[in-house]
């Protein structure tokens, strides 16, 4: 019995930690001190939909199932978009250096 309370107990906190985490994310975004194109913004929401879906396991409610499953499908594609965007952007600039530094060339030609 007492384990069992300790364990709903742990749920709990683990699920007020994950919203301690969702009002974290929105109030720094908020603040303008994090970027939402970020990977901060992105994995703060990622942890919180987590730990509430951990939560959920206690008391179960599928509309908040389905809300945190859809929380962390779209940090992925996060994570993903902005791994791209910044790879395609340290490409574009090693290309410009490329450019610049064969043009500085041609010129001393």
């Amino acid at each position: 019995m007492v384990v069992a309370s300790s364990m709903e107990a742990l749920y709990e906190i683990l699920g007020l930690v994950g919203v301690v985490f969702y009002m974290l994310a929105y109030s720094l975004l908020q603040l303008g001190k994090i970027n939402g194109d970020g990977y901060l913004y992105t994995m703060l929401n990622l942890v919180a939909a987590v730990l509430v879906l951990v939560s959920l396991v206690h008391q179960f409610n599928l509309a908040s199932v389905i809300i945190q499953l859809s929380w962390i499908v779209f940090s992925l594609i996060g994570f993903i978009r902005i791994w791209y965007s910044r790879r395609s952007s340290r490409k574009k600039k090693r290309r410009s250096r490329r450019t610049l530094a064969l043009g500085s060339l041609q010129q001393q030609m």
